[in-house]
């Protein structure tokens, strides 16, 4: 009787220091939630400045260094995919390492809580599989579109080159067998081909807007990743993922307007717009899940984290790795990339190695192009 008495208090004791300290941690979520929100808030400001800035850099460096806009330089050419490949393997690193783990975790919880029945099959990675078909759509729609408009502009050229011709043939100004000449060296003649200005100018505008548009739909569910997490040091570190990468786009970006001769305000919107993109996905996943966790805000928002992964996960594999691969620099690039977020993750208590890769990768860019 006395054991049954004793264990009774000691049950009753352990329950109050539990509850004690289930209310002491509940006490500190208002600060834990606070410092997640500045965190994204700082995240959503840095992203969209400093992206900004990226995209502009290349129209004052152009004029001061005398680039090459035709893209024959091959330094330049190699500098930029080695950032592009650093990135790549930040990307790589995070989504294997991070994003869909933690997507699986948000997936468990909400079964155990009740909010979504067992499944046959891995929710957490059906979910990438799903994201990252929805950005090859994306992507693969873009690019068709493209391409129907070249060439559609190109049988175009063509008709109006030949009525250029046919005109001059009957007024006498030019013969038949040097018709046949300049039609097959158009790039040496001097025939007169019709075109019209504002067109081209409608059509570039617009194939850069699709490209800009496309690179940002995976932009903004990067953002929308970041805004879902749950913890100011897994904000940090996905903004190390995002930044690490989106910074040298943006520069790209610039130096692809730029070689294209857009006119300077559309690069300036089309940059403008890119930056904004993440920052609005930020935004999103903060509406969702406030300083709290993605799997307690329900379904919705694993899903949504799911679905972004997939998309990193498109980005790493289409647009980086298989696009660049230049060679061993390159794969020692990604390597690094992906090492350096890989030790961030198992030295996470080191916050001030977070600050100073996110600087480091703030600034080669620009610092690096001094030399091109």
């Amino acid at each position: 009787m006395a054991d049954l008495l004793f264990s009774s208090v000691m049950n009753d004791t352990s329950h109050h220091h539990d509850d004690e300290h289930h209310h002491h941690d509940l006490s500190l979520d208002p600060h834990k939630a606070k410092d997640v929100l500045t965190a994204k808030a700082v995240t959503m400001v840095v992203l969209c400045s400093v992206s900004t800035i990226m995209g502009i850099i290349p129209m004052f460096l152009a004029k001061w260094f005398k680039w090459d806009l035709n893209g024959q330089n091959p330094r330049s050419t190699r500098t930029v995919s080695l950032l592009l490949g650093f990135g790549g393997g930040v990307l790589f690193s995070t989504t294997f390492l991070h994003l869909i783990p933690e997507v699986a975790e948000g997936v468990e919880n909400l079964v155990a809580d009740g909010k979504m029945e067992p499944l046959r099959f891995p929710l957490a990675y059906m979910l990438s599989c799903a994201g990252f078909f929805i950005m090859y759509l994306v992507e693969e729609s873009v690019h068709t579109y493209l391409r129907k408009r070249q060439v559609e502009r190109q049988i175009t050229d063509k008709k109006d080159m030949n009525r250029s011709t046919n005109e001059l043939v009957e007024n006498g100004q030019m013969t038949p067998s040097c018709v046949s000449n300049g039609h097959t060296h158009t790039g040496h003649s001097h025939l007169p081909v019709i075109t019209n200005a504002d067109d081209d100018f409608v059509i570039s505008s617009l194939r850069g807007l699709l490209i800009v548009l496309g690179l940002s739909v995976h932009e903004l569910f990067e953002g929308l990743a970041i805004g879902l997490e749950s913890s100011a040091d897994h904000v940090w570190y996905m903004f190390l993922a995002v930044a690490s990468h989106k910074f040298v786009i943006a520069f790209c970006i610039g130096v692809e307007l730029l070689a294209t001769r857009t006119r300077p305000y559309l690069s300036v919107i089309y940059t403008c717009t890119f930056a904004v993109v993440s920052p609005i996905g930020i935004g999103i996943g903060m509406a969702l899940v406030g300083g709290g966790s993605a799997a307690a805000s329900g379904p919705m928002a694993v899903i949504l984290q799911g679905l972004a992964s997939g998309t990193l996960l498109y980005v790493v594999f289409f647009e980086i790795l298989q696009e660049h691969r230049t060679g061993l620099w390159q794969y020692v690039s990604i390597l690094f990339g992906f090492l350096v977020m890989f030790g961030l993750q198992m030295s996470s208590k080191y916050r001030q190695v977070y600050l100073v890769l996110t600087f480091s990768a703030v600034l080669y860019p620009s610092i690096i192009t001094v030399g091109i």
